[in-house]
């Protein structure tokens, strides 16, 4: 938790995870004047860079503190359910989180090339479409959001339990899709 709350600080300034409308252009519009703006050099230094550079440790921060939420989660129904089927589901489901994890850390680290053109567009380089880009991430990271979701819920409905506490069940489960 404390990794999301630190690489959210600096999302959260210019609105991560509220509608368009509600931020305000003003401050999408300076998110990507600073995104892709030229180099400001204070004292020989460069904001861009510096600010660009925050970015790019934010996003890899940002892959791995959902990897550890993800795998904490797959943990707790590893130790929840021990059956040979559902070893195998939360197994199957960890590779595949794992696979999302590694292939979204090489997207951040390799979507420029040279990497350092990410922080220095001074230099010669080119980089992916960020459109492109968060949509590769997206899906992938939906798909296994919904099946960590759903996981457990076969085996709760083959419980022996009142059909009212598999409901209860149920629902707690899915309030962690909130």
């Amino acid at each position: 938790m404390a990794c999301l709350v630190l690489t959210d600080d600096q999302g959260v300034k210019y609105g991560l995870g509220r509608h368009a409308v509600v931020v305000g252009w003003h401050n999408i519009n300076h998110y990507l004047k600073v995104r892709e703006g030229p180099t400001e050099l204070v004292g020989g230094y460069s904001i861009v860079a510096h600010h660009q550079q925050a970015v790019f440790a934010y996003e890899l921060l940002y892959f791995l503190c959902l990897a550890a939420v993800k795998i904490s989660i797959l943990e707790f129904y590893r130790r929840m359910f021990p059956t040979f089927p559902a070893r195998v589901a939360i197994y199957s489901v960890l590779a595949f989180v794992i696979a999302l994890i590694v292939a979204s850390v090489a997207l951040v680290i390799f979507q420029c090339s040279p990497v350092s053109y990410f922080w220095n567009r001074t230099s010669q380089g080119r980089c992916i479409g960020q459109i492109d880009a968060i949509i590769g991430i997206s899906i992938p990271n939906i798909i296994s959001d919904f099946a960590i979701l759903v996981l457990p819920m076969p085996i709760i409905w083959h419980l022996r339990i009142p059909k009212v506490h598999k409901v209860a069940l149920t629902g707690v489960f899915l309030l962690g899709g909130l």
